[in-house]
């Protein structure tokens, strides 16, 4: 059940019982303590627990931080910049990232393929053409090997990932330094830089274009019992589909 917000509204359904415990509470003139105290204890004898969803309110960044990035991404051009635009454009994991090898771009097919996501799952993830054509660009013919790598030529660590992500956001000037922890870079509005996020962001951006939930679940490798079941095997044609139509919104 979502958190509720008290107006007239919300309270339509409960009316009678909040009615009847006015009654009491009043007759017996308890106070706030007291209120709060019978509600525990209620709670407690239903043994009732608080909705884990309820606290599950996911951070993203808004349009105009996307846009700031992405266009600082694309003016630089460089290998960080490209790390930034594949994790946005395909809501990867930053484990699943560093493990990303040359093989597994289908160029002709147009998508990418995790060989072993989370929980060992695989999944094939639609390729947003411009993207696409930066990676060709960017590997240059190299037909083996780790997508990305370190100078050294070793799979990059999570650990260099949060530091690129955050390295883009300070440089494209979306987040600062807090003023409650100096080693801590936020946004101005508070919302802390991490690789997830774009993955967050990039979801409920395609939901809000258009994409069907179950389509994104299964673009993010999502293990939903109910619904992974009946689409996992369709990569389908639908989801590229949509994922492309999504992308090329227009306001």
């Amino acid at each position: 059940m979502e958190n509720k917000i008290l107006n007239p509204e919300s309270e339509k359904p409960y009316k009678e019982t909040i009615k009847h415990l006015t009654y009491l509470f009043s007759k017996n003139n308890f106070n706030y303590e007291d209120t709060a105290f019978i509600i525990q204890a209620v709670r407690k004898k239903l043994k009732l627990k608080k909705n884990k969803q309820q606290n599950n309110v996911v951070a993203i960044l808004s349009q105009s931080q996307v846009e700031d990035l992405l266009n600082y991404a694309h003016k630089t051009n460089t290998f960080k910049s490209l790390i930034l635009k594949t994790l946005f454009f395909t809501g990867v994991r930053a484990n699943e990232l560093v493990n990303l090898e040359v093989k597994d771009i289908y160029y002709d097919e147009g998508f990418l393929r995790i060989r072993e996501g989370k929980g060992g799952k695989s999944r094939d993830i639609p390729l947003y053409k411009p993207l696409r054509d930066e990676l060709y660009v960017y590997l240059n013919g190299r037909k083996n090997g780790y997508l990305f790598y370190s100078n050294r030529r070793e799979k990059l660590s999570t650990v260099r990932i949060w530091q690129i992500v955050k390295e883009i956001a300070r440089d494209a000037g979306i987040i600062v330094l807090s003023k409650e922890k100096s080693y801590k870079y936020k946004t101005l509005s508070g919302i802390r830089i991490y690789p997830h996020l774009y993955r967050h962001t990039i979801a409920t951006y395609l939901i809000n274009h258009g994409m069907k939930i179950n389509e994104v679940q299964l673009f993010l490798g999502h293990s939903n019992p109910q619904t992974t079941e009946i689409y996992a095997k369709t990569m389908p044609k639908t989801i590229k589909e949509s994922y492309t139509k999504a992308l090329e919104y227009k306001d």
